[in-house]
């Protein structure tokens, strides 16, 4: 209740000014040329592409209130498999007060519908594999978060899914280089592998200072962003994420995979790390042994998402600064190890896959996830 007093008034304040932020202009201004943006995917000018007909200040509305929407379906999700009112209002805040999420929606960014289009081909996958693979396809916009569920579903052999996921991506990026011209595609491609390996040239100070991607981890803890050893810990994060999908129940490899889309990116803001949300739910519906831990373990990642989020140097404390001269943190980034201690807690305790006569000894779970 106290986060919420703290962010939603603002937030809700920025909203109705209408003022559209540089970030959200970048997108609406692609939209309008059909143009790919950056990193984006060309076909997120296509899915903006109906705001282009309502002015600026407008489109943000609009745009803002689709996106609080989102939230507002993710909130009521996550408290779906809570037994208490008290639990289920928690969890519901939890969703809803997140400072990161907050400033996804401020700045008019992707994270709500991401985490919406995520988690929604989590919950989807194993009943109606085809829609949660369209589901799934949305991660597109932001490739960097498409990887590690597409592995999932190779490694489940959730072929429907991964099809479904596969055909919708290509589809969409396909249709936004018809838009913009396959002259694009080369462009595109090379800045997504040029961060893919390191960005240390491409980016100014404060943009590394801003990520919680393991360079950025590295930065908030006095170090160099070396590519070699940020890479040595995406590599390690996949391995655990590997360990709990080798071992671990099969409800609990949706949310190793929801943990891992973030671990394993080399480049990933402050404001994407909204989408810890999807694990958060997930986690809720696993089938842990320790089922009376998971109430400390969710608040530890709540906690971990706003003490990292007060060590982020901007927007809080540097504007009106010379970028180039904001190079460091306020403090340590600790949601990124944090998260990877929860992907390792699953690894350790994940509970076996049994089969044969010994599983029909076993007493019945009840199904984690929903009709």
């Amino acid at each position: 209740m106290a986060a919420l007093v703290a962010l939603l008034p603002e937030t809700l304040q920025t909203w109705w000014r209408g003022r559209p932020p540089a970030d959200f202009l970048l997108l609406l201004n692609a939209a309008r040329d059909l143009e790919p943006n950056g990193l984006y995917s060309p076909g997120l000018s296509l899915f903006l592409y109906p705001l282009t007909w309502l002015d600026a200040e407008a489109a943000y509305r609009v745009y803002v209130a689709l996106g609080g929407l989102a939230v507002l379906g993710v909130a009521y999700l996550a408290q779906r498999e809570v037994g208490s009112l008290e639990g289920r209002l928690a969890v519901a805040l939890g969703v809803v007060t997140l400072p990161q999420m907050h400033w996804a929606l401020r700045f008019g960014h992707l994270t709500p519908f991401l985490a919406a289009a995520a988690l929604a081909g989590f919950l989807l996958a194993r009943r109606r594999p085809y829609l949660a693979g369209l589901c799934f396809s949305v991660l597109v916009l932001k490739l960097q978060y498409a990887p590690v569920p597409a592995l999932y579903l190779l490694w489940t052999r959730n072929f429907r899914c991964l099809a479904a996921f596969v055909a919708g991506g290509v589809a969409l990026e396909t249709a936004g280089f018809v838009a913009a011209g396959f002259d694009e595609m080369g462009p595109y491609l090379r800045g997504l592998f040029d961060l893919g390996s390191d960005h240390r040239d491409n980016l100014v100070p404060i943009q590394q200072a801003w990520q919680y991607a393991w360079p950025g981890f590295l930065i908030s803890a006095g170090l160099d962003p070396n590519p070699l050893v940020a890479f040595d810990l995406m590599a390690l994060s996949l391995v655990a994420v590997a360990l709990v999908w080798m071992r671990g129940d099969k409800s609990v490899g949706p949310a190793a995979a929801a943990l891992g889309m973030l671990l394993v990116s080399p480049y990933s803001n402050f404001y994407d790390w909204g989408l810890l949300v999807v694990a958060g739910v997930l986690l809720l519906r696993a089938d842990v042994s320790w089922k009376g831990l998971r109430p400390a373990v969710l608040v530890a990642l709540y906690v971990g998402l706003m003490a990292t989020q007060r060590a982020t140097p901007w927007p809080i404390d540097v504007v009106g600064l010379d970028p180039e001269q904001i190079s460091g943190t306020r403090g340590l980034y600790w949601i990124t190890p944090l998260a990877l201690a929860v992907v390792c807690l699953l690894a350790l305790t994940g509970q076996r896959k049994t089969s044969g006569r010994a599983a029909a000894d076993l007493p019945k779970r009840q199904e984690p996830w929903p009709a």
